[in-house]
């Protein structure tokens, strides 16, 4: 089935994070190294980087859901949104 997600978001997205928790973690990682005159975090690759450390590093995937299920809860809590749809400030 042809699909137009880039690789990376398709590893994590199908394998590895629930499709939420993706665009939770692309947010932070937007928000920590956002795009100015360069490009942002996810641009570069912090999410391959993710996608693979996950990848080869199963135990750090039952701490990386919490954290980023966490992470939307306090957003959806505190600000009656997901984290992905807040915006940076």
């Amino acid at each position: 089935m042809p699909t137009s997600l880039p690789l990376t978001e398709l590893l994590l997205t199908e394998l590895l994070l629930t499709g939420a928790q993706v665009e939770t973690l692309r947010a932070a990682v937007d928000r920590i190294l956002p795009a100015d005159d360069a490009p942002g975090g996810w641009e570069v690759g912090v999410g391959d980087y993710f996608a693979s450390l996950l990848t080869r590093e199963p135990q750090f995937l039952v701490p990386t859901r919490t954290g980023l299920d966490a992470l939307d809860a306090e957003a959806q809590a505190t600000e009656g949104r997901s984290f992905a749809a807040l915006m940076p400030d």
